[in-house]
């Protein structure tokens, strides 16, 4: 069920989404949504929990939104992911073969865990929670020097500023550097 019908038009869903001023989050979790195209009238909601939906895709997210939690969906692809993205949360998407060419400048947090994700594009050095267990990742294309100092990360890579990284890390490689 989708939050407005295909029959409705942009101008319609853009009035009747701007009469909602203060709304920060939105959950819409296990509730069998397939769509929530509509969403990106939403111009003051900071926080989306979409989980366990039957989301194949998603529409560009608006401006504002920090915190996307798309968990637990069928999702083959993402829409565009908007520069002040946090945290993204895409974990058991079992279709879900790639997050996109680019993260946010801006993002801190990306769980994918238990995807079909096998490379992820240049990690932002705001990045400093990873985890991507159960996800068949064989190569990180850097590893950013983030918030945390060296003795904070999971030990896997000696300076990686990373707070956290749980990464299934066989065959992972980082600057062409195998990590076993």
């Amino acid at each position: 069920t989708p939050l407005y019908s295909s029959a409705a038009s942009d101008v319609y869903k853009r009035q009747d989404c701007n009469n909602i001023v203060d709304l920060r989050e939105i959950y819409i979790v296990d509730r069998s949504i397939a769509s929530i195209e509509g969403i990106q009238y939403l111009t003051s909601v900071q926080s989306v929990y979409a989980g366990g939906n039957l989301l194949i895709t998603t529409p560009a997210m608006p401006s504002s939104v920090r915190n996307l939690s798309l968990k637990g969906n069928q999702l083959t692809s993402l829409g565009a992911l908007n520069a002040g993205l946090e945290s993204l949360d895409v974990s058991f998407n079992t279709g879900l073969t790639t997050v996109g060419t680019s993260l946010p400048s801006n993002l801190q947090v990306l769980y994918a865990l238990n995807t079909s994700i096998r490379a992820l594009p240049t990690l932002p050095n705001s990045l400093y929670l990873l985890q991507t267990v159960g996800s068949p990742i064989t190569c990180l294309p850097n590893i950013p020097t983030g918030a945390f100092p060296s003795w904070w990360n999971a030990g896997f890579v000696s300076d990686a500023g990373l707070g956290l990284c749980a990464v299934s890390y066989t065959h992972l490689r980082a600057h062409e550097t195998v990590l076993d």
